[in-house]
């Protein structure tokens, strides 16, 4: 096999060892076959990702499974059983447009095509960096792809290799997909089958709470020609996409919908994800009304609830498995914004200003309302861990609305946020929440095998089929183009294996292949706990946009001393007006805090590391130009980027700028003068209150940076951060078009032109076959 790669020959070499033991392999010995052919793919996958930038260079246009060029194809006998039960036929007739016994098709087995998620090709029409790297990346893996299917002419199983970070696929053998019946291409995503979900993640418990309130109808603007959406149907989409991406064999889920109340949509506790539930819930989302409310605790009570519920369900097999909660919403909070009823308003009607560690109630509303949600999450947390583990809790956030909350609910419970633009497909802007979840499946010496779905109806064969999935985990590229020591899935690689080819080659029955998957099923879909990671590797999921700060605060820091690059800052914790703040500031010998332009990035993080959950006050002046409050000068325009999580309402009014934990940038807002909350003073050198002598709390820049995403890459021997974003990483430009990594799709065709073989072709074979013409 001249040109063929020394992961295709390692497979001939491997298929021929196995071939040589004859009829009757045990369920065991199959297991361990598949499972090495699946790695000598993911091997020579890994060897690519190395190379990538060369095969960037030496990147050609691959085609496409929905164009209708697709050259080279031919007639393949695909096999198919002499003896299929009626309901496989009768799906069989929904796709199978050509004659229904010659059992051929148009294939080309010496290429493949590529597959991509409609959004994709309709909505990404430029093609995002990603996108191009895993195209460029899997091209020219036809030999291992088809040495994977030890392919002698007549048997026919699809191999396919799909990125984690897009959906995009690359397909063996080259083939047409189905068509609708006005020519549309059927959308395939791998995100949404079995055979990925089950191989990137272990079981788990998932409880998903979407605000659906009045303010989610308001529209969300994506660009010109009117388009629009509101932010509820944004978030109605990312429920559904997320339902979808569930594993019905093993996980467990329930959506709850909150406004004033917080109610589960369809029933009353979690619900195996199986597809009838799936589609119960996505219908009662589509019923859920609008009414006025933002009570966020309540939501995340309703989500314990059903969580510790859980363990008197089926689901107790589960209690050492993944909690996990998704949190979706507009970043309104009935503590903020006066909506009645409201459950943490209610419940702190004492006039003690430090009750539950929190401040207490300024005309019924807490000044404190983001510390409130928190302190509920974490005391629920502490009931939950007692018997089972703590929840991991995801957050997004329409794009444009307020998202202190819901970052800072995210970087206490181990998660990560994510903003809604409303653009394409949801799932592609929680790149890290899918990373989080594969960890888990991560091969190990001990663990390391391939994962096999139950049988199920394959309509081109008429027969039985299991898809055999392996996750293939890298070494993440950096911007130094060294690589990470940490790993992160790449892609899955999924093959086709019908029922009658483990017969034919293996010697197992349906019973025997029966008997294997659920031995597989119980040593893969495990729960061992390997979901607890740590701080460098969740701030690596989270990147440098959503990254969490260091934190030293804590709730009973009422006023505290600190030393940073040797300065020192007092943080008071009482609720004061900007200007009292000021003054209070000056009688201490300082001045409200600053951060510096030689060193702004780590003054901010700093600040978001001392400060409470809702801000305090700090010496900007918010404004068209930003302004440094001791001096009135310009905060230059190359730092106001770093600065502001939202541009600051311009009015006559008097504005402070407060900075809180939301993030290590982009963690500065204004409010209005007299609001009061806490502030930080910045003392002269010489000055030192009495509440400070010998009693400073030391911060190092060290320890600040080292807790970064870009620190945490460093540690691990990234240098500069990820880079590569077939993972995930900084975007970066490419220089492709897209015209030069995906062939012309050619004039449209009907798909039983591009599928089904021609009467000549088929002259013959079929007469051979059932002694009738063609």
């Amino acid at each position: 096999m001249a040109g063929a790669s020394p992961a295709a020959l390692l497979l001939l070499a491997l298929l021929f060892q196995i071939s040589k033991s004859g009829r009757g392999a045990s369920p065991l010995e199959v297991e361990a076959k598949y499972t090495d052919i699946m790695r000598a793919v993911a091997d020579d996958l890994v060897d690519r990702y190395d190379r990538l930038e060369e095969l960037m260079a030496e990147c050609e246009c691959s085609y496409h499974t929905c164009g209708s060029n697709l050259p080279g194809t031919r007639c393949v006998d695909i096999k198919r059983d002499p003896h299929p039960d009626e309901d496989i036929k009768e799906a069989a007739a929904k796709y199978v447009v050509c004659d229904p016994d010659c059992g051929h098709r148009k294939n080309n087995v010496n290429s493949t095509v590529i597959s991509t998620p409609s959004n994709i090709i309709f909505e990404d029409p430029s093609l995002s960096p990603h996108v191009v790297e895993v195209i460029c990346m899997t091209q020219g893996m036809e030999e291992v792809m088809k040495s994977a299917n030890n392919y002698s002419g007549e048997h026919l199983r699809a191999t396919f290799i799909a990125s984690a970070r897009s959906g995009i696929m690359r397909i063996w053998p080259m083939l047409a997909q189905p068509r609708h019946k006005n020519g549309n291409c059927l959308r395939y995503d791998p995100r949404l089958r079995l055979w990925y979900k089950m191989a990137t993640s272990e079981p788990k418990k998932v409880v998903i709470i979407v605000r659906a309130a009045s303010s989610m109808e308001k529209l969300l603007h994506l660009g010109g020609g009117g388009n629009s959406k509101t932010r509820w149907e944004v978030a109605k989409e990312t429920v559904k996409s997320i339902l979808r991406t569930l594993d019905g064999s093993s996980d467990y889920v329930n959506v709850i919908a909150f406004n004033a109340q917080a109610t589960a949509i369809v029933g009353e506790g979690l619900l195996d994800a199986k597809d009838a539930n799936i589609e119960a819930l996505e219908a009662a989302l589509d019923k859920v009304e609008l009414p006025k409310g933002s009570d966020n605790a309540a939501a995340f009570n309703a989500a314990f609830d059903m969580l510790q519920k859980g363990k008197d369900m089926q689901a107790q097999q589960l209690h050492n498995c993944q909690n996990i909660i998704i949190h979706i919403g507009d970043g309104e909070d009935c503590t903020k914004n006066g909506d009645l009823p409201c459950s943490l308003r209610e419940s702190n009607g004492s006039d003690d200003r430090h009750v539950g560690g929190s401040e207490g109630l300024m005309d019924g509303i807490p000044r404190d309302g983001i510390q409130k949600n928190l302190e509920v999450v974490e005391a629920r947390q502490r009931i939950l861990e007692q018997s089972s583990s703590r929840a991991t809790v995801f957050s997004l956030t329409i794009n444009g609305t307020k998202n202190c909350l819901a970052r800072q609910l995210a970087c206490n419970n181990g998660g990560a946020w994510f903003s809604l633009d409303g653009r394409g497909e949801p799932l592609n802007n929680m790149g890290p929440y899918f990373q989080y979840l594969a960890f888990a499946m991560e091969p190990r010496p001990d663990r390391h095998h391939a994962v096999f779905t139950p049988l199920a109806p394959h309509w081109s064969s008429w027969s039985k089929k299991t898809n055999v999935a392996y996750p293939v985990f890298v070494n993440p590229r950096c911007t130094d183009r060294t690589s990470s020591k940490r790993k992160l899935l790449l892609a899955v690689i999924g093959k086709e294996v019908t029922l009658r080819v483990l017969e034919e080659e293996d010697g197992l029955g349906e019973k025997e292949v029966d008997s294997l998957i659920k031995e597989n099923f119980a040593k893969t879909k495990v729960c061992n706990g390997d979901y607890e990671y740590d701080l460098c590797k969740l701030q690596e999921l989270r990147g440098s946009t959503s990254e969490c700060p260091a934190r030293s605060w804590r709730a009973s820091d009422r006023e505290k001393c600190y030393a940073f690059k040797s300065v020192h800052y007092v943080l008071v914790a009482e609720p004061t007006d900007f200007e009292e703040a000021q003054q209070r500031c000056k009688d201490m010998g300082g001045r409200l805090a600053e951060p510096s332009v030689e060193q702004f990035k780590d003054d901010l993080h700093f600040l978001a590391s001392i400060v409470p959950p809702d801000g305090a006050w700090i010496g900007l002046r918010p404004g068209p130009q930003w302004k440094f409050l001791s001096s009135s000068q310009d905060v230059p325009e190359r730092l106001t980027r770093d600065l502001w999580f939202t541009k600051p309402s311009i009015s006559g009014s008097c504005r402070g700028s407060y900075v809180d934990p939301r993030g290590t940038l982009h963690n500065v807002g204004s409010r209005l003068c007299n609001d009061e909350t806490a502030f930080v003073c910045q003392l002269d050198e010489t000055t030192q209150p009495e509440l400070c002598k010998g009693n400073i709390t030391p911060v190092l820049s060290e320890a600040l940076w080292n807790a970064t995403a870009e620190g945490c890459a460093s540690s691990g021997g990234c240098i500069g951060g990820i880079r590569s974003t077939a993972t995930v990483g900084n975007e970066l430009p490419n220089s492709r078009a897209t015209s030069s990594v995906i062939c012309d799709f050619g004039p449209p065709k009907p798909f039983s032109e591009l599928m089904c073989c021609s009467r000549d072709e088929l002259q013959g074979v079929c007469e051979a076959r059932r002694h009738s013409q063609c």
